[in-house]
């Protein structure tokens, strides 16, 4: 910038500088502000460009009904009530969704140590509409060989990259529950999706499914060194409710959560929003511009009254 005009120089010092002043103060250094603003217009640009584009898929679920459970127990033996399925189902669908926060669960039901998911988390370069493929960065990953070229990343960070595109919401005083996972593969988003609800739902029930065998051999056990009648009858009471517990696993596909609305393929970008940070690019770009112009007219007019 050349040197700035005097009256400006006097009226920046003084309080009743105001909006008229400042948009003198633009006008009369136009250039500097365009060059500025039209710069930053171009770095937004550019960052908007080489932004990947990222899909989000969606599914809705809803916790079990005890209702239905119950009366699905009443059709065997009309023991639900002794077959441990009385218990809330909201609270163990809470349950569930804590356990798919937790790398215990990520790193033995999703990962599962598959390369080509880490690599799909960590390594993907692009996606090929065409191919309908992720195109992998090879100086990470060799996806011909499914190897990694860099050093294999941590379990751990694997686990950080998984969480930090899935997103659980729920509803206000609803059980509805909302799963989301972003990724530059709408493809990858919807099966990722597919196996979460899927390994919710079965990791819970093979885990209530082996208590039960183990509360099943137990009373086998104790029935058969047992000779008290009233201990025996008890005891085979608490057997047929296992039994029946069984059933119940085995007899439904969804187990703790119903699916309302599947997961899908989506077929337009979630993001990124382009022209928005295009319009915030120019704003910040014009307010810095005019800050700069500000910072350095009261710094003329300062060294103005120095050497006065």
């Amino acid at each position: 910038m050349n040197k700035l005009n005097t009256n400006t120089a006097h009226s920046s010092t003084s309080s009743e500088f105001d909006i008229q002043d400042m948009l003198i103060l633009i006008w009369k250094h136009k250039l500097f502000v365009s060059l500025v603003t039209i710069i930053g217009i171009i770095i937004s640009i550019t960052y908007s460009l080489s932004i990947k584009n990222t899909y989000i898929s969606y599914a809705k679920l809803l916790p079990v009904s005890e209702q239905n459970m119950s009366n699905q127990a009443s059709q065997f033996s009309g023991l639900a009530a002794f077959a441990g399925i009385q218990m809330d189902p909201t609270t163990k669908a809470n349950d569930a969704i804590e356990r798919l926060q937790s790398f215990a669960f990520f790193n033995n039901e999703i990962y599962e140590g598959n390369e080509v998911f880490s690599a799909s988390l960590l390594a993907a370069k692009s996606w090929d509409a065409n191919s309908k493929q992720i195109e992998f960065d090879f100086d990470s990953f060799d996806d011909k060989k499914n190897i990694w070229r860099t050093s294999k990343p941590t379990e751990r960070k694997v686990y950080k990259a998984f969480i930090s595109k899935l997103d659980i919401k729920t509803e206000p005083g609803s059980s509805l529950v909302t799963l989301s996972f972003e990724h530059i593969s709408p493809i990858f988003a919807k099966k990722t999706l597919d196996k979460i609800i899927y390994k919710l739902n079965e990791s819970e029930r093979v885990y209530d499914e082996i208590q039960a065998n183990k509360s099943i051999k137990y009373l086998n056990a104790q029935l058969s060194t047992n000779n008290i009648n009233e201990i025996k009858d008890v005891l085979s009471e608490l057997l047929k409710s296992e039994i029946q517990k069984i059933v119940l696993v085995k007899a439904k596909d969804e187990y703790i959560f119903k699916t309302i609305d599947l997961p899908f393929i989506p077929e337009e970008k979630s993001g990124p929003h382009r022209s928005f940070i295009c319009i915030a690019g120019a704003f910040l770009s014009f307010v810095l511009s005019v800050l700069l112009l500000l910072a350095f007219n009261f710094y003329e007019a300062f060294r103005n009254i120095r050497s006065t």
